[in-house]
This record gives structure tokens, sequence and C-alpha cells, in this order.
């Protein structure tokens, strides 16, 4: 099985999948680039990604 990653909004059951987590901070930046700092992301986007195995 693979692991996969989910970056999920609060209130959500699945959000958008990804490979890696690499791959995922690298899409959701350039939706909050504009927004906050790469610092502030960092932070922010941690706790929005989950792991599942698939």
């Amino acid at each position: 099985m693979a692991k996969k990653y989910y970056y999920i909004e609060e209130g959500a059951q699945k959000g958008a999948k990804f490979n890696s987590i690499e791959e995922l901070k690298q899409a959701m930046w350039e939706l909050f680039k504009d927004k906050m700092s790469k610092e502030e992301f960092e932070n922010f986007i941690k706790d929005k990604i989950k792991e599942v195995e698939e």
C-alpha cells in the first residue's frame, strides 16, 4: 500500500489528494503565497495534512 496525503479544510471529510507532502505543499503554496509568508504557511499547512494508506 502506498501513502497518500490529503489537504483537509476544517469540516471536510476528504480534500485534495497528493502523492507526497512536498507535492501537496508546492500546490497549496500557489494558493496562499499572496496571503501569508512562507513561515506562516508552513505552520498553517501542517495542521491541514492527513496521511493515509491506500
